[in-house]
């Protein structure tokens, strides 16, 4: 679903009187037929966070206040399919409300397409009214039979509902967060969202409801993932936090995923967010901490510079840089010091955790290893610790008509990619395997693949013009390496 996340409506620049400061977000959520009369329906559900000081306050029956006009028009194919026009009133204390921010919320049944969203907010305090217009296309993709996700809703604060009002849903009042950053005095992620269908698509059979934090390499944050069993509802509403109070400043992403009982991906959505958390980027470790650490207790310097170095293939940015630096001219503290802060920025909570399963993964890299190359070192090493362990592994070392080839297929790689292959191959046959051809993107891609890895000229009766057409397979071509790369076992 395309759609801005947030509008911020700053008038400064275009009126002479005081300007209308209101922040505005909206979410796509849904009615199913099953509790709504038997109509699949669409609702967008828009927040108005207003800054109080920006509006004129007026007096009305010996108090003062200030008003705000929300006009909503909803259109598709120049058609309007929904329309609302509401006032919004808040008591108001100039010397003392300077400050405060003031929260409107409306919902407004739509449907599904390309549609252009319009709002106008008025000050009515001010003469004359001052009003901005908001101006929005966007495009609605909900199911009415398969199982689909809501957009996710940041909660700034919420309580059980006791009496209904614009804030209540699922038996809960939420007031939402209008803003993708968390910062310091943060210390928790509240969050709203919906499963829908999930009853038809899975009938009684149980599945599984998985929420993470992912990093910007979009593998999961240690520590901030939860998984739960469900059985199919028409809504299945979900209400749940993260304790970010360790999570290190960066951006991520919530995702929420439905998955069935095999752990198969059904449905998702995402939203973005960026962490400051200087509480922990400017944490210093004492050398007390470090000696204390897992990365204490290695004291041979030659053994803890083999461990920063085979750090090189998952490293980030500059850290490989960094990684040079300190094989090169670290004492034995620093060089402790390295290796427990590399893990302690992925995973404040157990960066011993997240060193011993890297550790298990380099060791069962040893398979690679060559006469003058350490496993992590090769091609195939460096993708195995990048990747994960394929799902299945190709191994031809034998067969006269090709130079010894693998291909790796994965189901799923280590950051969320699908079907996804690598052919290695070693012409030198010193065993060293070089990454020759891969459909991962930002990886090599070689469209000459089958006829490099042949030992021996042979008739390819696939052309390279059809091969440089996204790879797609010949179902006629009788091409034995064709047929092992896209049919692995």
């Amino acid at each position: 679903m395309k759609k801005s996340l947030l509008f911020i409506l700053l008038l400064a620049l275009t009126l002479p009187a005081m300007a209308l400061r209101c922040f505005t977000d909206y979410r796509v959520f849904h009615l199913p037929a099953a509790i709504n009369d038997g109509i699949d329906a669409p609702y967008i559900e828009f927040y108005f966070e207003l800054d109080g000081s920006s509006f004129q306050p007026i007096i009305t029956n010996g108090n003062a206040v200030i008003q705000a006009e929300f006009l909503i028009t909803i259109s598709k194919e120049n058609k309007i399919i929904g329309y609302k026009k509401f006032n919004a009133e808040f008591p108001w204390n100039t010397n003392e409300d300077k400050s405060r921010q003031c929260m409107a919320i409306d919902r407004i049944t739509a449907m599904n397409g390309d549609l252009t969203i319009d709002i106008e907010i008025t000050d009515k305090g001010q003469t004359p009214a001052q009003s901005q217009n908001l101006h929005e296309q966007i495009q609605v993709l909900n199911l009415d039979k398969g199982t689909f996700v809501s957009d996710i809703n940041w909660i700034k604060a919420y309580s059980e509902t006791i009496t209904p009002n614009g804030f209540s849903k699922s038996g809960w009042d939420m007031f939402p967060l209008l803003s993708d950053v968390r910062y310091d005095e943060e210390e928790r992620m509240d969050f709203y969202c919906e499963l829908y269908n999930t009853d038809l698509f899975f009938g009684t059979d149980p599945f599984i409801l998985q929420y993470q934090i992912v990093d910007i390499n979009k593998k999961t944050v240690i520590g901030f993932q939860r998984i739960k069993r469900e059985v199919g509802k028409p809504v299945i509403p979900i209400l749940s936090t993260f304790d970010i109070t360790q999570l290190p400043s960066g951006d991520y992403t919530l995702v929420v995923e439905v998955m069935d009982k095999m752990k198969n991906p059904i449905a998702k959505k995402e939203r973005k967010f960026s962490r400051k958390n200087s509480r922990v980027d400017a944490k210093e470790l004492s050398s007390l901490q470090v000696a204390n650490s897992f990365a204490g207790q290695y004291k041979d310097s030659l053994i803890l510079k083999e461990h920063i170095r085979c750090l090189t293939p998952i490293a980030r940015g500059n850290e490989k840089e960094s990684i040079l630096s300190a094989v090169k001219g670290y004492n034995l503290i620093q060089l402790q010091g390295f290796l427990y802060q590399f893990w302690y920025k992925r995973n404040p909570l157990s960066p011993e955790l997240s060193w011993a399963q890297y550790l298990e993964l380099v060791n069962a890299c040893k398979e690679f290893e060559t006469s003058i190359k350490k496993g992590w070192e090769t091609d195939r090493g460096r993708v195995y610790l990048q990747y994960g362990k394929p799902s299945t592994r190709v191994i031809r070392n034998h067969d006269p008509d090709y130079w010894p080839f693998e291909i790796w297929h994965y189901y799923e790689t280590n950051n969320h990619l699908h079907n996804k292959r690598l052919l290695f191959y070693n012409t030198s046959l010193n065993g060293d395997m070089e990454l020759l051809h891969t459909d991962i993107p930002g990886e090599i891609m070689n469209y000459d693949w089958k006829n490099l890895v042949r030992s021996r000229q042979m008739s390819d009766p696939a052309t390279v013009t059809r091969n440089q057409n996204n790879q797609r397979q010949d179902p006629y071509s009788g091409d034995e390496l064709e047929g092992l790369w896209y049919n692995p076992h």
